[in-house]
């Protein structure tokens, strides 16, 4: 089971968000909440938790509120062997509001994470004259990386193929994305964390790159037929 171990914040309610959604289009607006007050001194008092892990996975959103402890995490699993620290992009604001913890953050970056907007965005944050999301992909993961074996980079576009390039590769892998009728698409909201889900229930069984990517997509293709971020009675992924 999952081990939640969270802050509590005694003078601040938990963030909140709401969604219109109307067809296939939806608005949202979130609260941040108690997630605004989160500090350093919660991830130190819990390192017992950090030693143990493996993986270490933050959105991209958490840059622009404790950047401190970010870093923390990022320095540990590269002064420890076989760690790994991955990071989403998460929304574009990200690079254009908080080009510079996201920039001191990136060279830790072991796998990001991104959709074809959050991507262009960082594009521009680096001033890539490129409009190709392929070559962006491949730039973002030749980036210096403190890594030596480099960094992975996995940019979802929708419907289209997700992306995939490693540092020192010029080709850029392109995974097909199996086709969901329209008329079995609910509620999109959460389709993004769905697939870095599914994709992480494979890295950590040390499962090939296009299983990873075959699962992240199966798992993102089940929440978008629910209402809400939430996945069908049953599910038969299958390696």
């Amino acid at each position: 089971g999952v081990n939640f171990v969270a802050m509590v914040d005694q003078t601040t309610g938990t963030g909140t968000s709401a969604c219109l959604i109307s067809d296939k289009s939806r608005a949202l607006v979130a609260y941040l909440g108690a997630s605004q007050n989160i500090r350093i001194g919660h991830l130190l008092n819990n390192y017992n938790y950090v030693e143990k892990a493996r993986y270490f996975y933050t959105s991209g959103y958490h840059v622009g509120i404790d950047p401190e402890s970010i870093m923390n995490l990022a320095h540990h699993a590269h002064k420890a062997p076989g760690k790994l620290f991955c990071l989403n992009l998460s929304a574009p604001y990200i690079s254009q509001k908080l080009s510079k913890p996201l920039l001191e953050l990136y060279p830790y970056v072991d796998i990001l994470f991104g959709n074809e907007a959050e991507v262009q965005a960082f594009a521009a944050l680096n001033g890539w004259q490129t409009n190709d999301v392929k070559e962006m992909t491949r730039l973002a993961a030749d980036m210096p990386c403190r890594r030596p074996t480099g960094r992975t980079v996995v940019i979802t576009q929708g419907i289209d193929a997700v992306l995939v390039a490693s540092t020192g590769h010029r080709e850029v892998w392109e995974f097909p994305v199996p086709v969901v009728p329209e008329s079995e698409i609910v509620d999109t909201i959460g389709a993004g964390d769905a697939f870095v889900g599914g994709y992480f229930a494979q890295l950590v069984r040390q499962k090939p790159v296009d299983t990873c990517v075959r699962s992240g997509v199966y798992a993102a293709q089940q929440v978008i037929r629910q209402i809400g971020c939430q996945f069908p009675p049953q599910m038969s992924f299958k390696c």
